[in-house]
């Protein structure tokens, strides 16, 4: 989980004169808005990746008797060993909330781009901003 800013009572303001990432944390105001306003190129708000790696291994040891035409027991001894890697990637959403107001950003001069970004809020306001870019961020497996 990542970082939480949280407002009970007034607004969620942030602001920058240079670019603003927001990777993989709540933003929130309980009673009114959440403002990122910046004076760079970009205003960035993603999901946060964690890549992991796992690996199984299955073992079966057994043994089978044959019988040969003679009547002899022949014992034959089998050894298997068997795995199974992966590798995935999880996503953990950046989450903006004025349930009870407005998400605004405003960026005047340049892009804001929203990728893997749950956002709630009462208005949506992006009216401010020259280039929008939305995008999803999946779990995948490698």
């Amino acid at each position: 989980m990542g970082s939480m800013i949280k407002s009970t009572g007034g607004d969620v303001k942030l602001e920058t004169e240079g670019e603003m990432l927001i990777q993989g944390s709540t933003l929130q105001s309980d009673a009114r808005d959440v403002v990122l306003k910046g004076g760079g190129d970009k205003i960035t708000t993603t999901a946060a990746e964690a890549h992991n790696s796992s690996k199984t291994t299955f073992s079966q040891n057994s043994m089978t008797n044959t019988v040969s035409s003679a009547g002899m027991s022949l014992p034959t001894y089998t050894d298997t060993e068997s795995s199974i890697k992966g590798t995935g990637v999880s996503q953990t959403l950046s989450t903006i909330r004025a349930e009870n107001g407005t998400f605004k950003i405003i960026n005047e001069t340049g892009e804001a781009d929203l990728s893997g970004v749950d956002a709630v809020a009462r208005v949506v306001d992006l009216t401010e901003v020259q280039d929008i870019n939305l995008s999803s961020a999946q779990d995948r497996s490698e």
